[in-house]
């Protein structure tokens, strides 16, 4: 897989404590921080997209899964899931050029029945529920 110059995002969602940190964050605060690197990542972006000469405002990225077990899961997190995808899905659209999961538990196809609902048709329809 080739990336073509644009920026590669790795997220390792199965070493997070995601019960802990929705605990000691807060929704609130998480979405608050959920925005600001957006902000930083599309400055970031458009900078690099003045000095190579090419558009480089889109990204590709990689969720690795490899630790997730059922006690990352609780309704809060959940929760905190379909507020951050909706966050993202209407006020940074176009960014995530694809996205990839990968090193998937054996229960994450029951989960990802209920993940996908969250995001729109779009989104699935591109090709999201076909990286796994």
């Amino acid at each position: 897989m080739s990336s073509a110059g644009f920026p590669v995002l790795v997220e390792r969602v199965g070493l997070v404590d995601l019960i802990g940190l929705h605990a000691t964050m807060g929704t609130e605060d998480f979405l608050t921080w959920v925005c600001w690197y957006h902000e930083v990542q599309e400055r970031v972006m458009r900078r690099v997209s003045r000095k190579v000469g090419r558009d480089r405002s889109h990204m590709t990225c990689i969720i690795d899964l490899k630790g997730l077990s059922l006690r990352h899961i609780s309704r809060g997190t959940l929760n905190v899931l379909q507020q951050r995808t909706r966050l993202e899905e209407d006020n940074y659209p176009e960014v995530v050029k694809r996205v990839f999961l990968v090193n998937t538990p054996a229960f994450f196809a029951s989960v990802w029945g209920i993940v996908k609902l969250f995001m729109d048709q779009g989104a699935r329809s591109a090709g999201a529920s076909r990286a796994l």
